[in-house]
């Protein structure tokens, strides 16, 4: 359960992320001193480190798994 929710929280924020260059969320309208879609895209991008921060230490196994045994 927890693998799919990671996988899709990671798919959406990725989805999220190109939203305004569909013009989804793309109204001037402003969340503090940022517009929305710049919110929006800044948002989605914490988001898609975190999982980057997350998916790192079981990339990092598997390719050195991969580059010890070569």
């Amino acid at each position: 359960m927890n693998r799919k929710l990671f996988w899709l929280v990671l798919i959406l924020a990725l989805i999220g992320s190109w939203l305004p260059y569909f013009n989804i969320l793309n109204e001037l309208v402003w969340v503090g001193p940022l517009s929305l879609p710049l919110a929006w895209v800044l948002t989605c991008n914490i988001v898609l480190t975190l999982c980057a921060i997350a998916l790192y230490p079981w990339i990092h196994r598997i390719t050195a798994a991969l580059w010890i045994t070569q």
